[in-house]
């Protein structure tokens, strides 16, 4: 390999440098990354693992651009003696701002290759709803779901229980697409 390296970059440097970010982005797209695990709360037990059929409802959160921008904006507007005091941005320029319409295509895709489509994205697709067997999330996700019983929401007739997983993974590719997975491990 060093030798096959050593001429590719005798020959061209940028056929050698593309050659060797295509290897690596091939191993860190390929290997699955910890998104999120469970946090520990006592009130919340795990029952029994999820039926495989089961329909459940992930919400997907696409990582928004320019929000250290955005929050310095916040801070003139917010400002009295600021030029910028007070004019505040429109819900359709805040969107437009954070929007991240490429990370959002990824994720998407992702999820299309897997069979599960998306059954809702907000305005700007900063939020995509999908609903998928378990056995489907359990597959992309890597991960076990269970159904957990709240002990805080009991009552006299019923315990009402949530199917979560105690951690998940993801491609190493879509970590900075992808902020978070909801209904995956967090409690309600």
């Amino acid at each position: 390999i060093a030798k096959i390296w050593f001429y590719m970059m005798k020959k061209s440097n940028c056929f050698g440098i593309i050659y060797i970010y295509h290897c690596l982005w091939k191993y860190v797209s390929s290997e699955s990354i910890l998104m999120e695990s469970r946090i520990d709360r006592t009130t919340f037990i795990k029952n029994v693992v999820s039926p495989p059929g089961h329909l459940h409802e992930l919400i997907f959160a696409v990582k928004q651009l320019n929000l250290v921008e955005l929050d310095a904006l916040l801070q003139e507007v917010s400002t009295p003696g600021n030029p910028k005091y007070q004019k505040w941005l429109s819900y359709d320029a805040v969107g437009n701002f954070t929007s991240n319409p490429v990370g959002a295509q990824i994720v998407e895709d992702w999820l299309n290759n897997a069979g599960i489509d998306i059954a809702w994205h907000s305005p700007y697709n900063n939020y995509m709803k999908a609903v998928a067997p378990v056995s489907k999330w359990e597959r992309i996700l890597n991960c076990t779901f269970y159904q957990w019983i709240d002990l805080t929401k009991i009552n006299e007739t019923s315990a009402h229980s949530y199917h979560r997983a105690e951690d998940y993974w993801i491609p190493g590719y879509l970590k900075e697409h992808l902020h978070s997975v909801f209904n995956t491990v967090q409690i309600p």
